[in-house]
């Protein structure tokens, strides 16, 4: 019994004094909120993952640099990229407002897909099928045609009609 009153004195006694601890830092206010930057097409990419701006455009819609065009027609085009389909996606998501979405594992479908610079007043569906080591990239032109002028009205006034 001695022997653990001894123990424990002497353990209160070799203790080090504790340290206060430091007061938490002041939290400031929160920021304004931060207008998010669009994304500048000449300027390199960022991340190096991702893929830069290519010199085809389909129907108003930049393509990513290396894609091939396969086949084309007056409504559509077929592009092969050399990247991997999620990569395809965020290239495009930079650059289209979608208005909906089916993603699945080796293919996506965009519907309605609008550019979000404004330029232009293109519609698309746009579909990316991953093929392995490359995307195929399809985009359909889905934006109504103008409508026709409307034809010109004749201000003149009317002959009179004569009865014989």
């Amino acid at each position: 019994m001695a022997a653990l009153v001894l123990t424990s004195a002497f353990g209160a006694a070799c203790r080090r004094p504790r340290r206060p601890r430091p007061a938490p830092a002041p939290v400031a206010a929160p920021a304004a909120p931060v207008a998010e930057a669009e994304p500048v097409e000449d300027e390199a990419p960022r991340d190096p993952d991702e893929l830069m701006v290519g010199p085809d455009q389909a129907f108003g819609l930049p393509v990513p640099l290396g894609a091939s065009l396969r086949h084309e027609s007056p409504a559509m085009k077929l592009y092969d990229v050399p990247a991997s389909a999620p990569r395809v996606l965020r290239f495009l998501e930079r650059r289209l407002t979608v208005r909906s979405a089916e993603v699945g594992a080796l293919g996506s479908f965009l519907r309605g897909a609008r550019l979000r610079e404004g330029e232009g007043r293109g519609v698309f569906d746009v579909g990316v099928r991953d093929e392995g080591g490359h995307t195929q990239l399809s985009v359909w032109d889905r934006t109504a045609p103008l409508p026709a002028p409307a034809p010109p009205v004749n201000t003149a006034p009317a002959a009179p009609r004569v009865a014989f």
